[in-house]
């Protein structure tokens, strides 16, 4: 046990469950290949005697745990139970993760530092998993050597962010150096009333006038909106990366696209004031090392003088309803700009929802907004419209 150095690092083992996706393996990021890492788990769940750690494991131990810890731990590991935990949100703020679950559903949200070498352009990148699926991924790593592939994968366009000018954020030298770093900074989570929201930014394009942000949030396991907004003086165009798991097919849809394999239907759909060019790219993945396997990335691509925001709507399973709504000043009588705050509102099924983002202050200290007759102050709000709820709402950041 001592040469294993287990009993040093629970902590290490149950980040590694938080992060661990249902089907036992990590995601892919950085350097960091699809590994099945339920063999530690397991062996982590024997060491500490910890029922949590066991869920995320094996129920019985595998040949090679037998071989390494001996037969009568067996037994001992059949005797210990299995624990589930109702946690839905794990933040392990230090790396600037944080990831969702609930069920079959995963989500992880990024906003952390580069990690040296190993580390890929992936600032604000998602990652969402469903009914025993990957749906939007990590392009992955592929290679070491410094050509072309190497930057490929490392680049911020392999990962399911946002771009200025088709310009990466961070910038490689080489394998393993950069010429040009993004420092994160912003990076926070709430959980509220059933509802769960991530949000960042990041310095990445401090040097041309550009400070994107991005917000997510999960209104329900099925039904997840992310707004993101770049605020600027000058003139440029922003673009918007989804990278598709391979096993299923992609096409366009008037406004975003539809995903479709033989586990999941996801839908897409993006809205923005300034309109929105969306195409899908032919383009490539890599969950192990060598290994190449083509797929699709839809691109979205905004553009626009100053302030300029592209909202895009998930739903999984069944098509939702998306619109956007004006905003006003209960007390002033006036429609508020855009660069200072948005709503749209959703419907899916029987439920709706009402979501108002600010990206500025907007607020004096005795006005309230008013969207599609939900009222309401603060910077991040969500109203159940099925619920006929329309005043204070669910306040997520303030």
């Amino acid at each position: 046990m001592s040469n294993w150095g287990v009993l040093e690092n629970h902590g290490l083992f149950l980040a590694s469950l938080a992060w661990q996706k249902p089907d036992g393996t990590e995601p892919c990021m950085g350097d960091s290949d699809a590994i099945d890492q339920r063999d530690l788990i397991t062996k982590a769940a024997y060491f500490y005697q910890d029922g949590e750690l066991k869920k995320g494991g094996y129920s019985h131990l595998d040949f090679d745990t037998i071989w390494e810890l001996g037969f009568k731990a067996v037994k001992q590991y059949d005797q210990l139970p299995s624990l589930s935990t109702s946690q839905r949100l794990f933040v392990l703020q230090e790396s600037g993760n944080a990831i969702y679950k609930e069920e079959d559903t995963y989500l992880r949200f990024h906003c952390g530092t580069l990690g040296a070498g190993h580390g890929h352009s992936d600032k604000l990148h998602f990652d969402l998993y469903a009914n025993k699926e990957d749906l939007l991924l990590d392009a992955g790593r592929y290679t070491y050597v410094p050509r072309s592939e190497r930057y490929e994968f490392k680049d911020s366009t392999a990962h399911n962010t946002t771009t200025v000018d088709n310009k990466n954020f961070t910038v490689c030298k080489d394998s393993w150096e950069c010429s040009k770093l993004s420092a994160p900074i912003g990076f926070r989570t709430v959980q509220k009333n059933g509802y769960i929201a991530f949000q960042g930014s990041h310095q990445g394009y401090l040097d041309v006038g550009v400070l994107p942000r991005r917000t997510i949030v999960v209104l329900e396991k099925t039904l997840i909106l992310i707004c993101d907004e770049f605020l600027s003086q000058e003139h440029h165009s922003y673009q918007s990366y989804l990278h598709f798991n391979d096993k299923g097919k992609v096409r366009l849809q008037e406004s975003g696209a539809v995903y479709q394999s033989a586990q999941n239907e996801m839908y897409i759909h993006t809205i923005s004031s300034q309109g929105v060019t969306q195409y899908l790219k032919s383009t490539r993945l890599s969950r192990h090392y060598n290994e190449l396997i083509d797929n699709k990335t839809m691109v979205c691509e905004v553009e626009g003088d100053g302030f300029v925001s592209l909202f895009t709507l998930i739903s999984l399973n069944k098509d939702a309803y998306f619109k956007k709504e004006r905003v006003l000043s209960n007390f002033k009588k006036i429609r508020f700009p855009d660069s200072l705050i948005e709503a749209v509102t959703i419907k899916k099924g029987d439920n709706a929802y009402t979501v108002v983002v600010s990206h500025q202050e907007w607020a004096s200290p005795t006005d309230t907004f008013n969207a599609d007759g939900c009222t309401g102050f603060g910077s991040l709000l969500v109203f159940d419209r099925g619920k006929g709820e329309t005043e204070i709402g669910t306040r997520l950041f303030t």
